[in-house]
């Protein structure tokens, strides 16, 4: 094994409430699940964190520095450093046509969520490399899909 992923969905429901009715201060930041690897499973405590790219056994001294270290890596654009996907990239060349039909398209304009004049300028200085926007341009285009699926039907 090379990495643990905890994805909840698809946890049990006794276990999600048994984990809920713990105090705050025992499920904070995901700690919660730290503690049942290293409790469980203390071979997996060694294997880098896929946020962090530390293991989960890391002092803040090492976070710190693997944080710092990757940052550089990605700057750098060493391949394999780059930790989540880079929707700055993809609204910026491969998706900007497909992102720009679906936030302007007449349905989601009809949703009256946006301001379109708003979000042509957000776009526009986002294509252009001016500001980074990947992120809140792929979280609107997500949300329209969302909508279209769920909702509409």
């Amino acid at each position: 094994r090379t990495q643990v992923e905890i994805r909840t969905p698809y946890v049990d429901e006794v276990y999600i409430k048994s984990l809920l009715s713990l105090p705050v201060s025992e499920r904070n930041e995901g700690e919660i699940h730290f503690k049942l690897i290293k409790r469980c499973m203390p071979g997996l405590v060694k294997i880098p964190n896929s946020n962090t790219g530390a293991p989960l056994d890391a002092g803040l001294v090492r976070l710190f520095i693997t944080d710092k270290f990757n940052s550089l890596m990605k700057r750098l654009s060493v391949k394999g450093f780059r930790h989540y996907t880079e929707f700055q990239k993809w609204h910026r060349k491969a998706f900007s046509e497909s992102s720009q039909k679906i936030i302007f398209s007449e349905q989601t304009g009809d949703r009256n969520i946006y301001n379109v004049d708003y979000l042509k300028s957000v776009f526009d200085t986002h294509i252009s490399g001016r500001k980074d926007y990947g992120h809140l341009l792929g979280t609107i285009v997500g949300l329209e899909l969302w909508f279209r699926s769920f909702v509409d039907n």
